[in-house]
Order: C-alpha cells, then sequence, then structure tokens
C-alpha cells in the first residue's frame, strides 16, 4: 500500500486485507487508516531511484 503524500510504501499481508473487506461486509468502514498499516503492514524503505525493493521484505518474512 502507498501513501503517495507522505512517500511511504508498505507490504501487508493478504490475510488483513481478507479482515478489512470482511469488515466492511459487515457495515464497518470502508477505509483502513494510516494506522493500522503501520501496526500490521511492513514499510519498504525508498531509494533515490524509483525502485521498490520488496523482495527482502519478503525473504525476511516467508524464508
Amino acid at each position: 500500500m502507498r501513501f503517495s503524500k507522505l512517500n511511504e510504501i508498505f507490504l501487508i499481508d493478504a490475510i488483513h486485507l481478507f479482515e478489512f473487506w470482511r469488515r466492511y461486509e459487515e457495515g464497518g468502514r470502508k477505509s483502513i487508516s494510516r494506522a493500522e498499516i503501520i501496526e500490521l503492514g511492513h514499510i519498504i524503505p525508498l531509494f533515490f531511484q524509483p525502485q521498490i525493493p520488496y523482495l527482502p521484505i519478503e525473504d525476511t518474512l516467508y524464508f
């Protein structure tokens, strides 16, 4: 997920996205707050060149 105004990108597990979707279907809020993303996600550091190095994050999480 990307917060373009803050220039932040997060990797979030799909299981959490399913939980947010379930919340929405049950009449809850439609959006996901930045605080929830910070709590459940993993920030992907940005570099000068427009790269999104998410693979090292996945390596630490799943391997």
